[in-house]
């Protein structure tokens, strides 16, 4: 009995390991996957055009096509680094965030996209546990902010301050709930913000308890 829980331990611990890094590759694969879609035609074209003597494989045209892409990408990089990029893309970002129908689309993408652009402790700034969705029980939360005196007025009424409480998914912590509750609600938890996510991640395999000869 013990063996086959201690496999069916091994065997969890495994998927937590192979899951991110398999998600990780999928994702990648599908956007060089479908920008390669869009390169190699015109890769193909152009040879066509302009060397019709060569000969050139798929799978090699497929390659040059990922070489170009991550030469873009850091091309961009650069150039949105210096003075200039970084009024070009000012521009763009204004035009694209007023403009109709794709402004919607953009400012949610940015929005997602600027969350892993700063650090868990800029975004998290304590781990804590509260009763969600209901009394009795229990899940790991992180507050974010306080929630702003014009939202607290309209939602209490009385002007008791609230707390915004990220409440994760697991295993994939980038989803989850946004709750806003009272700081009594709330119990902070000895715990660091790379220490809830761990926890949060492996579905509370990796425990961070202390000894009780620690201080």
């Amino acid at each position: 009995m013990k063996h086959r829980r201690k496999l069916k331990t091994i065997f969890f611990t495994g998927i937590l390991v192979i899951t991110p890094a398999l998600v990780s590759l999928l994702v990648i694969y599908y956007i060089f996957d479908k920008i390669d879609g869009i390169l190699s035609p015109i890769i193909h074209r152009s040879l066509a055009l302009y060397a019709p003597e060569l000969s050139i494989p798929g799978p090699l045209i497929s390659i040059v096509s990922v070489f170009l892409i991550v030469l873009i990408i850091f091309i961009v990089g650069l150039f949105a680094g210096n003075y200039i990029g970084k009024k070009v893309f000012s521009l763009l970002d204004a035009l694209l965030s007023k403009t109709p129908i794709v402004k919607g689309v953009y400012l949610a993408v940015k929005q997602f996209m600027n969350a892993f652009k700063i650090s868990s402790s800029e975004r998290f700034h304590k781990v804590v546990a509260l009763e969600y969705p209901k009394d009795g029980m229990w899940v790991i939360g992180f507050v974010t902010s306080d929630v702003g005196p014009s939202k607290t007025s309209v939602i209490t009424q009385n002007k008791e301050p609230l707390l915004n409480v990220f409440i994760p998914t697991t295993p994939n912590p980038t989803s989850g709930y946004l709750v806003m509750v009272s700081p009594e609600k709330v119990r902070e938890l000895d715990m660091t913000i790379e220490q809830g996510v761990k926890f949060v991640v492996s579905a509370g395999v990796v425990q961070h308890d202390r000894r009780p000869d620690e201080k």
